[in-house]
């Protein structure tokens, strides 16, 4: 009986052993220990598949798409690049994409400030502002208000069009603004422009990080600048100060 257990075991290993050889094949072991070898083609293929980077999640990232931000080809170019790094809302993942004014259009006129109804139903771990259209502020402030304070999100603006400075400031963690450079003619440099929207995906995709690392609000302290230069990294970054009264913004930076 031993010897037969020990020739069974010899035929086993040499049988594994020879299919080792031959990257194609593989061993099943089927009900009554019968080995069966198959192609495993298929299988290696899928290997070659690229491998998924978000993982499933019912926190949502709010993208909101404002004045400079929402045009179409942006919008789905945009959206294609936060699908593979982040995921979609509609597929599960974290990125929650909405376009002003169309999300927002309620007869013949748009409402940002019912961007809190929209948000209703959601789990919002952030809210990210592109070009954020005027009284956004008004907006943010209204959802901040229905959330208790332990259950803050952080906020981001960038490149506000919101008229109410001081509102952004406020509503807002970190307002990253563009100085505008412009020739004798006023007409605005193409050079910079350029420079500009190539480096804008970017900093898209690193203020959405920086949200979902960060869960709550960012703190407004000086170390801000530090975050800001992060965001924006490669140009240069300074903090903003009020024309008016010449004061310099701790959470408000433009970058040139």
């Amino acid at each position: 009986m031993k010897k037969i257990r020990i020739i069974a075991l010899i035929a086993a290993s040499l049988l594994v052993f020879s299919c080792s050889k031959d990257k194609k094949k593989e061993v099943r072991i089927l009900e009554g220990g019968k080995v069966e070898l198959y192609d495993a083609d298929n299988s290696l293929s899928q290997l070659d598949d690229p491998s998924q980077k978000w993982h499933y999640s019912d926190c949502r990232i709010c993208v909101l798409y404002g004045y400079g931000f929402n045009d179409a080809d942006f919008v789905n170019k945009m959206n294609e690049t936060l699908s593979k790094e982040f995921g979609l809302a509609q597929d599960d993942g974290m990125i929650l994409p909405l376009v002003y004014p169309d999300d927002f259009m309620y007869g013949n006129k748009a409402y940002i400030t019912k961007l809190a109804e929209k948000l209703d139903d959601q789990k919002i771990c952030g809210i990210l502002l592109l070009g954020a259209p005027e009284n956004s502020h008004t907006a943010i402030s209204r959802i901040q208000d229905l959330h208790e304070k332990d259950t803050f999100f952080p906020v981001i603006s960038l490149f506000p069009q919101d008229d109410d400075v001081t509102g952004m400031e406020n509503c807002a963690d970190i307002v990253l603004d563009r100085v505008q450079k412009a020739h004798m003619t006023g007409i605005l440099s193409d050079d910079h422009n350029e420079v500009f929207s190539n480096a804008v995906p970017e900093i898209i995709k690193k203020a959405i990080s920086l949200e979902i690392a960060s869960k709550t609000p960012i703190l407004k302290d000086s170390k801000l600048y530090t975050v800001a230069k992060e965001l924006a990294s490669g140009m240069k970054v300074s903090r903003y100060q009020d024309p008016d009264t010449n004061l310099i913004s701790i959470n408000h930076f433009v970058i040139e």
